[in-house]
């Protein structure tokens, strides 16, 4: 930016009676303004507000309310994205898509595995703790899982899901449940500012709930079941198979209600509109303020692929290919990106659009609708992606979730990430106890269980071990190697049971490899972990 000289320069001679007329003037108008400004001017009617200049006003402080709101671009993601990791859970298909809190610190989805008898519904979670590696657990579930929402933050980090049984229970930071209520099950749940949750019901009702203690702040009613649910500042929105009605979020009341047919799929907050997508394709976008139609699509779009607001314009997805910009106000096109591409879904950060098909995930520059990069996944996606620790999660079909960063190469890994169940975890620290060295921590703190996926390292050098799930998906050979190849470092596979089936330590000392028989459907347990003093970390491989 050029420098500007403020310094005044007569280019001109200036007669006297004229500059004394023009100080006469200044004083006059200084005279006429010295007096403090009213925080709102008052006018009057029929006459124009001064034109007088002001002082420009101080930036804007982010509304924090606007970390809640629905349709809303990501945040916190890396410049680039060169690696792709998959976190391959116990066997099972996704139910419901993942969630995130809004510090980025807890991941959780819903998988089931109609494989066992009888069948088994589960929340897998994934927490993230500043400086260190995900940790993962799971909560079994007595029923099919119809919702999920996650409040808070910090200790006062609440869980909240509900189920097909009328119940609706909440779980803490350690996964500890927190309180259960039954009634009518609840369809839907949206994560709200002040640690309340959303929730739409079968039976229409619609209440706002505190996360920590399950109890009703205020509960509103609908004509129908919502089939559609959104969060802006100050609102929440319910759409329904006849119509469209807005809350005060502090108080449950009525703002305005709007007719409308068919069932809306997809609802969003696109700044001063709201965005609502039905299961058809169609497009409509409406005024925040009354709730009237302002415009509709161009054209149908795909259903699965919700809204997205950012700056000042409306990402969706045309049902012929590609994404697409348009204008909020208008509902017409702004520009076309990847038209020969079949989204599956699609997210988007300020800069970027993350557009998903059957096999990759393409990231596209949002100005100049260049390729930025284009990265493979071993599956379908199943849903949207999400931000959250610095990385981008996509769930797949297959029921692996990919966490896609900037990290070096990829590794795909079918290690898993569950703790065992209490009796076996004491058997397994039981037949580790003759390996730990002398100043080996207490028997409680021996093993620790841990997410590692190939190439992450194991950050717990010395005397004790880290642990982690194998699920074989096919019978054959397999090499687990360490490196750095230096020290001792015990590698061991356990039965299901926690029994020991082969290890890597013999009367010459312990290679830094083992190769591994397993069948496929059989679960096994690795078990790593250093054996002499040696200090540096290590990293697992299994191919």
């Amino acid at each position: 930016m050029n420098k500007i000289d403020h310094r005044l320069r007569l280019r001109h001679p200036i007669r006297v009676e004229t500059a004394i007329l023009c100080l006469a003037a200044a004083v006059f108008f200084a005279s006429c303004t010295r007096r403090e400004a009213p925080s709102a001017p008052p006018t009057r009617a029929g006459t124009e507000p001064s034109s007088l200049p002001v002082q420009p006003a101080a930036p804007a402080v982010p509304d924090p309310r606007l970390r809640y709101a629905t349709g809303q671009v990501l945040a916190g993601l890396p410049d680039r994205f060169t690696a792709v990791s998959r976190i391959k859970a116990s066997g099972g298909r996704p139910l419901l898509a993942p969630v995130a809190s809004v510090e980025g610190d807890m991941i959780v989805y819903a998988l089931t595995s109609e494989l066992r008898s009888p069948r088994a519904d589960r929340l897998v979670v994934l927490r993230h703790a500043e400086g260190a590696r995900p940790i993962a657990g799971e909560i079994p579930l007595a029923a099919l899982p119809l919702a999920l929402a996650i409040s808070g933050e910090g200790a006062a980090l609440r869980l909240v899901v509900a189920l097909a049984d009328g119940a609706l229970c909440a779980y803490g930071p350690s996964l500890e449940q927190l309180w259960l209520r039954r009634g009518p099950a609840a369809s839907a749940l949206v994560a709200l500012p002040a640690g309340r949750i959303l929730a739409a019901f079968e039976d229409g009702s619609l209440a706002a709930l505190d996360a920590a203690s399950g109890e009703d702040g205020w509960i509103s009613r609908l004509d129908a079941r919502a089939t559609a649910l959104a969060y802006a500042p100050g609102m929440v929105v319910a759409a329904y198979r006849a119509g469209i009605v807005a809350f005060d979020e502090a108080d449950g009341r009525e703002f305005w209600r709007q007719g409308r047919e068919g069932a809306a799929f997809a609802l969003g907050s696109a700044g001063e509109l709201l965005a609502l997508l039905d299961a058809a394709g169609g497009l409509e976008l409406r005024a925040r303020s009354d709730g009237k139609l302002t415009a509709r699509g161009f054209c149908r779009f795909v259903p699965l692929v919700s809204p997205i607001y950012a700056s000042t314009a409306l990402f969706v997805a045309p049902a012929d290919g590609g994404l697409v910009a348009l204008d909020p106000a208008t509902g017409g096109l702004v520009r076309a990106y990847a038209p020969e591409r079949t989204i599956r879904v699609a997210s988007a950060d300020e800069d970027r659009l993350f557009a998903v098909t059957e096999r990759h995930c393409a990231v596209i520059d949002r100005r100049s609708g260049n390729l930025v990069a284009e990265l493979p996944l071993v599956s379908p996606p199943w849903s949207a992606p999400l931000a959250a620790a610095g990385c981008l999660w996509l769930l797949l079909e297959d029921g692996s979730l990919v966490s896609i960063a900037d990290s070096g190469a990829a590794r795909l890994s079918p290690l898993g990430f569950l703790a065992p169940a209490p009796e076996i975890r004491d058997r397994i620290r039981e037949r580790l106890a003759h390996y730990a060295r002398e100043e080996t921590p207490p028997e409680a703190r021996l093993v620790r269980w841990e997410l590692f996926v190939d190439g992450l390292p194991v950050e717990y050098p010395g005397p004790r071990f880290v642990a982690a799930r194998l699920d074989a998906e096919k019978s054959g050979k397999f090499l687990l190697s360490v490196t750095p190849a230096k020290g001792r470092v015990l590698l061991a596979l356990l039965a299901a049971e926690g029994d020991p089936l082969i290890t890597n330590v013999d009367e010459l000392g312990a290679e830094a490899r083992l190769e591994l028989w397993l069948e496929k459907g059989k679960r096994y347990w690795i078990v790593a972990g250093r054996l002499d003093a040696e200090e540096e970390g290590f990293r697992l491989l299994l191919r």
